[in-house]
C-alpha cells in the first residue's frame, strides 16, 4: 500500500510539476495547463502504472505450497541424460515455464505425485526458458507437457492442463498397475 501511494504521490508532483510550467496555455493539453489538473492527471496515471506494477492494495502474495523435495528440476542436457534417459523404470517429465498460467496451475499436482510416487517413479520438471536446448531436443512445442518415459524412452505424453487422476492413470499404465481412468497408452 506504502509503494502505491508514493507511486501515487511522485505521479501527482510530476503533473503540478508539469502544470506549473504553464506550456500547456494554448489549450493542447488541457490536463496538464495548470498545476492543480496536471497533480490530479499525474496521480491517475501514476495509480494506473503503480496496480501494474504493484497489484492491488491489501491483496495477499500468492501462497503456493512448499514444492516436493522428490521433484527435481532439469536444467540442463548432462541432467536430462542421467535422470531421464538413462534412468531405469518410470519417469514423469513436466516441460513448463514460470509465465504460463496453466503450467503453474499444474505445478502443485506434479509436486504432490512426487511425493506419492516417491522411490518408484521419478518425477522432474524442465524450465523450458532455463533448458531450452533440452526442450528442443524433445520436440516441446506447447507448454505445459508432460511425457513418461521408461527405462529412458519416450512412452507417453500429455499436452495442456489435464486432472491429477489422468496423470496417474497414464503412468500406471505404464508401470503395469491398474489404471486409475479410461485413458490408454500410445503404441509404441
Amino acid at each position: 500500500m506504502i509503494k502505491l501511494l508514493l507511486i501515487v504521490l511522485a505521479g501527482a508532483g510530476a503533473g503540478a510539476w508539469l502544470g506549473s510550467t504553464r506550456s500547456c496555455e494554448s489549450g493542447g493539453c488541457p490536463l496538464t495547463a495548470t498545476p492543480l489538473r496536471g497533480a490530479l492527471y499525474g496521480a491517475l496515471m501514476a495509480g494506473f502504472i503503480g496496480f501494474a506494477l504493484v497489484g492491488r492494495p491489501g491483496a495477499k502474495a500468492s501462497s503456493h505450497a512448499p514444492l516436493s523435495a522428490h521433484l527435481l528440476a532439469i536444467t540442463s542436457s548432462a541432467e536430462f541424460e542421467a535422470q531421464v534417459l538413462q534412468a531405469k523404470g518410470p519417469v514423469l517429465v513436466d516441460f513448463y515455464a514460470d509465465w504460463c498460467g496453466p503450467c503453474q496451475r499444474l505445478l502443485p499436482v506434479i509436486s504432490e505425485l512426487a511425493d506419492e510416487w516417491a522411490g518408484s517413479v521419478t518425477v522432474v520438471k524442465v524450465n523450458v526458458d532455463k533448458a531450452g536446448e533440452v526442450a528442443k531436443a524433445n520436440g516441446v512445442s506447447s507448454i505445459p507437457d508432460v511425457r513418461i518415459f521408461l527405462d529412458g524412452k519416450e512412452k507417453d505424453r500429455i499436452v495442456g492442463l489435464e486432472s491429477k487422476d489422468v496423470y496417474v492413470a497414464r503412468v500406471a499404465a505404464w508401470r503395469g498397475t491398474a489404471p486409475a481412468a479410461s485413458a490408454a497408452p500410445k503404441a509404441d
